[in-house]
């Protein structure tokens, strides 16, 4: 009896360590359980720049901008109210003179040769011989002036509306008007055989 509790007392041998669980150390086990990184993965991401038009501005930034804009919109304004009805002013006189040009050439216009009759009488001239070129002459200017008189209103409404400047295309316009009036009133007179022949005597090209 006395033999086995002794037995039961002898203290036994000590348990081997086990290679894997509980008894490992807080260091071994991190190190058993650690992964590899991936060097491909650890590279870092790289970052596109940023165009400094696409960083969005401060408060104050946007304060500056949306005052300097008010001013420039002002100043535009400004200057268009000064402008505008100078300019608007203008382009009707102007076509006003042009209107009033063609209403008092159209009679003599209309009927060319018997103008050109009247103006060579007191020089001694046969009256106009070719008088069907010539009314064909004249009426075909009157009627390219008032075109073009016409077209002038259009472009002068759509710019006076749109609130550009127009004042210089009745001018334009006039300067082209004349000369194809001159051009059209000499090519009446030069198709003449007694006005030719003035003009020759006049300009001493015969003896």
């Amino acid at each position: 009896m006395s033999n086995q509790t002794d037995h039961d007392r002898t203290p036994s041998a000590p348990r081997p360590r086990p290679q894997f669980g509980e008894l490992a150390t807080p260091e071994e086990q991190r190190a058993a359980i650690a992964v590899p990184i991936d060097a491909a993965a650890a590279e870092s991401v790289p970052v596109a720049d940023v165009p400094a038009k696409d960083v969005p501005e401060t408060l104050a930034e946007q304060k500056v901008t949306r005052a300097k804009q008010s001013r420039g919109e002002q100043k535009e304004t400004a200057d268009g109210g000064v402008r505008a009805p100078v300019d608007r002013f203008a382009s009707w006189a102007l076509l006003g003179v042009g209107l009033f040009n063609i209403l008092t050439s159209s009679s003599a216009l209309i009927d060319l040769p018997a103008a050109i009759t009247q103006f060579f009488a007191a020089d001694g001239l046969d009256p106009y011989g070719p008088v069907l070129a010539g009314r064909v002459l004249g009426i075909g200017a009157l009627v390219v002036n008032v075109a073009l008189w016409i077209l002038t209103l259009m472009i002068v409404q759509r710019r006076v509306n749109a609130g550009r400047t127009s004042w210089w295309i009745p001018i334009v316009v006039g300067v082209a008007a004349n000369v194809i009036l001159l051009v059209c009133v000499g090519a009446a007179m030069m198709i003449d055989p007694s006005v030719l022949d003035y003009v020759q005597r006049m300009s001493g090209a015969t003896p």
